[in-house]
């Protein structure tokens, strides 16, 4: 949580300091409501046995299901 406050407070809030791993992981999909709101669902085999959250609470530091996705 430290991180996150120095960062908000250099003005430079960045995706992966408010969404965690989720942000750089290959098995995450933004989902955005038709109000606008951001989800971030989670698409690993781990969800579908029970192990992780469908939509985990943000953000998430730790998870047993990530796999970075590939550099762009």
């Amino acid at each position: 949580m430290a991180s996150w406050r120095c960062a908000r407070y250099r003005g430079r809030v960045t995706r992966r300091d408010t969404v965690g791993l989720c942000a750089t992981c290959a098995h995450a999909k933004t989902i955005v409501s038709a109000k606008g709101s951001t989800f971030w669902l989670c698409r690993s085999p781990m969800v579908q046995v029970g192990m992780l959250p469908k939509y985990p609470p943000l953000p998430v530091w730790k998870c047993p299901g990530y796999h970075a996705s590939a550099p762009e």
